[in-house]
């Protein structure tokens, strides 16, 4: 399958989920936008019809007329509420994504009762979340929590552990920028 076939593919799939979709400008192999705006700041990524955004649709034929021919086009898709895509949901699936690795690392690790979680992660409650429910649907004996010193203890572990890292290397004989 081309790269082209594939976008059509995918465009396809995204109006099957009742996304609206939308052809982008796609990237030439010197780097720059297919839109052939030398300055171009978007490269790739912005519409390539009249309207932009408000052309969207989930109607095959239109794709087809889009993404089926042979010029290199990316797709995207018209999020809110016409395509039922909100950025709080985009957030939810990344933060879900998060989780997921770090539970298999959790057990992995077999790593069982409290689990604190440090650095600027710790901030972000909607990962906590994302966490805890993935814990409870996989049954692990993690009780994932977070404190509001959790980001400067993050910070502390990870200059430990560089210092650490700095003293093994010198120790091999390893060279370290002054």
């Amino acid at each position: 399958m081309t790269y082209q076939e594939e976008v059509l593919f995918q465009a396809k799939a995204y109006a099957a989920k009742g996304w609206h979709v939308i052809p982008l400008y796609s990237v030439n192999e010197d780097g720059t936008c297919t839109c052939g705006d030398s300055k171009c700041t978007d490269i790739g990524k912005h519409p390539t019809t009249r309207r932009g955004l408000k052309d969207g649709s989930r109607d095959l034929a239109q794709i087809d007329r889009w993404f089926g021919g042979p010029t290199l086009l990316n797709v995207g898709i018209v999020t809110g509420e016409i395509s039922g895509i909100t950025v709080s949901n985009i957030l939810k699936g990344i933060h879900q994504s998060m989780a997921g690795r770090y539970m298999r690392l959790l057990t992995s690790a077999r790593t069982e009762g409290v689990v604190l979680v440090t650095g600027g992660l710790a901030a972000d409650v909607g990962l906590l979340a994302a966490m805890r429910e993935a814990a409870a649907e996989q049954n692990a004996e993690v009780d994932v929590r977070s404190h509001t010193s959790s980001i400067l203890a993050g910070a502390l572990g990870a200059a430990i552990w560089g210092a650490f890292r700095a003293r093994k290397l010198a120790g091999k004989g390893v060279p370290l920028p002054a």
